[in-house]
């Protein structure tokens, strides 16, 4: 096994986050589960963290393997992990003095912690004969509890990354079954562009390769619980989402589905959809949310107050875009992400982000990794 192991490769990856074009519950699953079954579609945008890998024999200093990857950190936070194998050991790095939206977690709480731990576990690493460090280090452009996807995608990339340069050579069904113990997002996010999921968003039903979509997203710079986002959404339909029976479970799950369908086929369509999309954009946690948080519901009117129509909440939130015309000219798209900008800024805060980006294709780990 050592022999196949990848060493002082310095491994660059793009790890890019998701939107929900369309998110309906079809009902709270029973304990001990206790997740809500959804049936989404999600889309890749462009907007990404960029992921370090590096494996060696030696233990170095955080700040040696940042110099490798010439990373401008000005303060270095670093934290080991013990992943329950012998003789590896886990070393994460970040950068200390950064905003709280793009801070990371160094510890077995990281969901990319949890997913080396899950892909480890697959493995035997008693014949190694010698130490072996694995070093991952964060470069954060994805705001955290934003609904963007980027703790499941960072762990996504850390299965892929992980796999190849340790030589595992897990099939992709592995590597989706070991993502689905991780997060609802994960498996998704492992290969990206557009599915339509159901589930807790692990069972992909359909994968679409849309012509990329341009968005502005607006991120309030505060996070949203998704645990609350979930546990409130009960107040907002008319019957008991925990004791449904099996005929009404799937009259449910049919009409999301078949709604969901509908947002894609439209989607499918390009630009010559553009003003007749958003109706069939659709996210069952924008009410819940929006109870409490006034904020987000507040900036979803504002958005439409600038005239723009194809707005909706991503995830549990806190996020929000609009969806642009795909036939403008880049000239066009950067004045409404100027025109945004200046909006929120002046009427919020100069502390909301905002971001230019588009939907994106599926990415051919392949080509990445080689």
């Amino acid at each position: 096994m050592e022999a196949n192991i990848i060493f002082n490769k310095a491994l660059k990856v793009k790890s890019y986050a998701k939107i929900n074009l369309f998110l309906d519950v079809v009902r709270k699953m029973p304990e001990p589960i206790g997740y809500h079954e959804i049936v989404t579609l999600f889309s890749s945008i462009e907007l990404c963290d960029h992921l370090h890998f590096y494996v060696s024999k030696i233990e170095h200093k955080p700040d040696y393997v940042a110099k490798i990857f010439r990373l401008p950190y000005k303060k270095i936070s670093s934290g080991s992990i013990n992943l329950g194998a012998e003789n590896i050991k886990l070393i994460m790095v970040t950068e200390e003095d950064t905003e709280k939206c793009y801070s990371v977690p160094i510890d077995g709480l990281n969901t990319v912690s949890i997913a080396v731990k899950k892909l480890f576990s697959h493995v035997a690493f008693g014949k190694l004969n010698e130490k072996v460090y694995v070093y991952i280090l964060f470069d954060k452009k994805i705001p955290t509890g934003a609904g963007l996807g980027g703790g499941s995608s960072n762990a996504a990339a850390a299965l892929r990354s992980l796999n190849y340069l340790f030589g595992f050579g897990y099939s992709e069904e592995t590597l989706i079954a070991i993502s689905e113990r991780v997060g609802a997002d994960v498996a998704f996010t492992l290969r990206g562009g557009a599915a339509l999921a159901a589930g807790i968003g692990e069972k992909i039903h359909a994968s679409y390769d849309f012509s990329p979509w341009p968005l502005v997203i607006v991120y309030p710079n505060f996070e949203v619980s998704s645990r609350d986002a979930y546990s409130a959404v009960k107040n907002f339909v008319k019957y008991d989402l925990s004791n449904m029976k099996p005929e009404a479970e799937e009259k449910a799950r049919a009409s999301a589905l078949a709604r969901a369908e509908k947002t894609a086929a439209l989607l499918g369509g390009g630009g010559a959809n553009f003003t007749g999309i958003g109706p069939a954009l659709y996210n069952k946690l924008e009410e819940p949310v929006f109870a409490r948080k006034h904020q987000i519901r507040d900036l979803k009117e504002s958005l439409y107050s600038f005239g723009y129509k194809n707005v909706l909440m991503t995830g549990s939130g806190s996020s929000m875009y609009a969806l642009l015309d795909p036939r403008e000219t880049p000239e066009a798209l950067a004045a409404h992400f100027e025109k945004i900008q200046a909006e929120m800024h002046r009427k919020y805060s100069k502390t909301y982000k905002i971001f230019l980006t588009k939907t994106r294709r599926a990415a051919v780990w392949e080509k990445i990794l080689s």
